[in-house]
């Protein structure tokens, strides 16, 4: 009828559930029944007949033995979203009743201590967390560059609005040796979960894919990574923006394509001030602006080309604007939405909210929409 987690909590529910078994709507037992045979049919045709899979059981941050894989992929844990360890311990107390004579569930809860997350709790600190998230993942990026051929390829899903969560992706990926070659953004997320209502969360998973970085390679200098950064994207953004990836999915999915000339060096280095090297933060500081400058471009000249030159003397606040006028006019905007967009051009969505919004008696409204004066 509904699976137990609708969102990423288990909340005392004052009810029972109770189906109705000749119903055919949402929740009905044919209806339920439906949706398990449809997975099962396609399984069965889409699935090759190569014999049983092998599944191993233990830490990511360890590299697998053996023979070198053709293709890793991975969707890591996400930054500050989700708690897992905590939420596993619901599956893991009746897998360990059913599987008791196994050691693998030898303890009474699942281990805590080797989590890749970053905990926003009071009793830690964010700093601290953050560095401790990017150092784990770290650590299983540079385990799966180990478990991989030569020629291999690494894939990395990733869905977050918060430019620190990619920052700190792309850290650790750069850490572990890879190369980013390519990305696609797939549209996965249903827009009537529990997660995206009232909230800023992404309609597209970011599908970035990875090669191993040359073991000679040089340090690069900003100027000309930023420049060739400019032209890996400019294609890649006309051909997302053909294909009908619009607002703030296409911002975020533009990260991809950038990062190759970034990634291909182990530092960038800035050309005019001496030791000094250009961060991840601000190296996709950069390219979210290039691509708001894109979008706003294809605003000002009605969809027919980008005026860079125009867009790129726009303030932060004026380029926001445009955004929420061009896809939302003077009526009310879903929140989520604005927040991506405030993010996508430098600007806290708090600040937006308080400054920026049409009349005081709009800055105390609950949060589900906002209005642009």
């Amino acid at each position: 009828m509904i699976n137990t987690f609708s969102r990423f909590a288990l909340p005392i529910t004052w009810d029972y559930i109770e189906g109705v078994p000749i119903s055919d709507s949402s929740g009905g037992y044919i209806h339920s029944l439906e949706w398990i045979a449809k997975v099962l049919e396609h399984l069965e045709r889409s699935i090759p007949r190569q014999g049983p899979a092998c599944v191993l059981r233990g830490s990511a941050t360890l590299s697998v033995a053996g023979e070198g894989y053709d293709l890793i992929l991975t969707d890591p844990p996400y930054y500050e979203a989700i708690s897992y360890a905590d939420l596993s311990d619901f599956f893991y107390v009746w897998q360990r009743r059913l599987h008791d004579d196994l050691t693998e569930f030898e303890k009474e809860l699942t281990d805590k201590d080797g989590e890749a997350v970053q905990h926003v709790r009071s009793d830690k600190r964010r700093s601290e967390e953050k560095k401790k998230y990017e150092d784990r993942m770290a650590e299983a990026f540079a385990a799966a560059h180990a478990s991989l051929k030569a020629s291999g390829r690494f894939c990395v899903v990733f869905a977050h609005k918060q430019p620190d969560a990619w920052e700190t992706l792309v850290a650790a990926m750069i850490r572990a040796g890879f190369v980013v070659v390519s990305s696609w953004p797939i549209q996965t997320e249903m827009g009537n979960r529990g997660r995206a209502i009232s909230s800023a969360a992404l309609a597209s998973s970011v599908w970035l894919v990875c090669r191993k970085r040359a073991a000679n390679a040089r340090p690069g200098w900003d100027n000309r990574v930023l420049e060739e950064m400019r032209q890996n994207i400019a294609i890649q953004l006309r051909e997302f923006w053909d294909a009908g990836i619009k607002g703030p999915d296409l911002i975020w999915s533009a990260i991809g394509p950038a990062l190759e000339a970034y990634s291909k060096h182990p530092v960038v280095r800035k050309a005019n001030e001496p030791h000094a090297t250009m961060s991840v933060g601000e190296f996709l500081t950069r390219v979210r602006r290039m691509v708001v400058d894109y979008v706003v471009g294809q605003v000002l000249t009605g969809e027919k080309g980008s005026d860079l030159a125009a867009a790129d003397r726009l303030d932060e606040v004026t380029a926001y604007y445009l955004l929420h006028r061009r896809y939302f006019g003077l009526e009310d905007a879903p929140v989520g939405a604005c927040i991506l967009y405030a993010t996508a051009c430098g600007l806290s969505d708090t600040d937006l909210e308080r400054t920026w919004t049409s009349s005081p008696a709009e800055r105390h409204k609950p949060r589900t929409k906002t209005r642009l004066g």
